[in-house]
């Protein structure tokens, strides 16, 4: 616990400070700032014994447990944040349902809702834990969005899908056995990755930037940008007008 005793210092009101001086790169004012907390450094540790904490959130404790979470409503869209690992599968014929493995007192820090036909699944103030697994069966889906460390196995996909992958996510996507789609979109930036080699599409429109890798199978046409030392590998026969720029590469 930071102790900071106002009896060990004080401060004489009355005090002016002196008007700042252009021949100074730090004014008076500044000067003074400055001065304060040195003086603070110095005077706190006869204040007593400090203890700080820099910890981020809540470290898992016992041993993973897997359970069933309740959903409130139907969806076809997901959003995951925050390091989730997820497996999404998508079953026309199954249920929504969602099971989540994790260690048993960071489920109080499990965030989940459906709302406007979108399942959001997030870990709020943790720091360490060891399993955050996320398993999703949607009879549909046409969107994925993913941020902060994730990575998701999607599987079964059977219609058009939009993803929005970042922040160091990574995304897996494949269709469904004998299926091609119409048409896959993906906005894949700070140094995401999608593979989705094994999700044949007609038509592709992808943004790709910060430093992102995007791999797709895609028949016809592709389309979008690709920008910032990111690379957009094109499996398929597809024609590719695609704009390329700063350090970027489509193969």
């Amino acid at each position: 616990m930071l102790c900071i005793d106002t009896r060990c210092m004080t401060f004489n009101q009355s005090t002016q400070a002196p008007t700042d001086s252009p021949k100074s790169p730090l004014g008076a004012s500044k000067l003074i700032a400055i001065g304060a907390l040195a003086l603070g450094a110095m005077v706190l540790p006869a204040c007593g014994d400090l203890d700080f904490d820099f910890s981020i959130g809540e470290d898992g404790e016992g041993d993973v447990e897997t359970r069933t979470i309740e959903l409130d409503g139907d969806f076809s869209a997901i959003d995951l944040a925050t390091f989730i690992t997820a497996e999404i599968e998508v079953d026309p014929d199954a249920p929504a349902s969602l099971t989540f493995a994790t260690n048993p007192n960071l489920f109080n820090n499990l965030e989940v809702e459906v709302e406007s036909d979108r399942l959001s699944i997030s870990m709020i103030d943790v720091g360490n834990a060891d399993e955050a697994r996320a398993v999703i069966v949607v009879p549909s889906l046409s969107e994925i969005e993913v941020t902060g460390a994730v990575s998701a196995h999607v599987t079964g996909i059977r219609d058009d899908i939009s993803l929005a992958i970042s922040g160091a996510s990574s995304v897996e996507a494949s269709a469904a056995d004998g299926t091609t789609i119409d048409n896959l979109t993906a906005k894949v930036s700070e140094a995401a990755d999608l593979d989705a080699d094994d999700l044949q599409a007609h038509n592709a429109q992808i943004e790709a930037s910060g430093a992102s890798s995007v791999d797709v199978n895609v028949a016809d046409e592709v389309t979008g940008s690709v920008s910032d030392a990111s690379s957009l590998d094109v499996d398929g026969d597809a024609s590719v007008d695609v704009r390329v720029s700063d350090a970027a590469s489509v193969d």
